[in-house]
């Protein structure tokens, strides 16, 4: 993950494209969200950073533009710069927040989208640590203009 504000983090994320393409896949085409995984995925990733007191925020990001699969799928990141992308202490966690839920199945939350919001979604992060419901997409504030019956 890349961001002008250099932040350093550990993302997770869906892929989709709510207007344009930028970034490969179909315009306002979304990929399926794995929204129960990426909720598992969001809470041991907070869980193994504090664990490895890696200097990072944990965050839920909205849609980024992407590929368009037909699989169920989720980005998980480390951001924001080539100096984390090579830190191998985020690398590790990153790692084993994959090898967790390859090896998991959940099926008892009911999946949400999000409206509204930045870029970085600190309603998401507080619905995912706070309740039963798993994040599917997420479109941010300035999205939501640009959304289409047919996207939502």
């Amino acid at each position: 993950h890349k961001s002008t504000s250099n932040n350093k983090s550990l993302t997770v994320h869906p892929i989709g494209n709510m207007t344009t393409v930028i970034m490969g896949g179909k315009p306002q085409q979304l990929s399926p969200s794995a929204s129960l995984i990426m909720k598992e995925a969001f809470l041991i990733l907070k869980k193994y950073a504090e664990e490895a007191k890696v200097d990072v925020t944990c965050t839920v990001e909205s849609t980024h533009p992407g590929p368009a699969v037909t699989t169920p799928s989720l980005f998980i990141e480390i951001g924001s710069t080539e100096e984390e992308w090579t830190d191998q202490s985020a690398g590790t966690v990153i790692a084993k927040v994959i090898e967790d839920i390859i090896t998991q199945k959940n099926d008892e939350r009911e999946s949400v989208i999000v409206l509204g919001g930045g870029h970085y979604s600190p309603a998401a992060n507080k619905i995912l640590a706070e309740t039963n419901y798993a994040v599917g997409h997420i479109a941010s504030k300035y999205m939501i203009e640009h959304l289409t019956e047919d996207v939502v």
